[in-house]
C-alpha cells in the first residue's frame, strides 16, 4: 500500500475522502457544522499566526 494520500479538491464529496484519509492516519478531526463563509477568515488567522 502507497504511504501517499492523494485528495482530488475539484471532486464532488471530497469532503468525504479527506476524511477517510484523516482516519486511516488516525489525525484526530470533527464534523464542522458552522456557516464557513462566515468564519473563514478567524480560521484562516488561527492557522497561520
Amino acid at each position: 500500500m502507497s504511504k501517499v494520500k492523494w485528495v482530488a479538491l475539484r471532486d464532488i464529496n471530497v469532503y468525504k475522502k479527506f476524511e477517510t484519509i484523516l482516519r486511516q492516519l488516525r489525525i484526530p478531526h470533527a464534523d464542522f457544522k458552522e456557516n464557513l463563509d462566515f468564519r473563514l477568515d478567524e480560521i484562516l488567522y488561527e492557522l497561520f499566526n
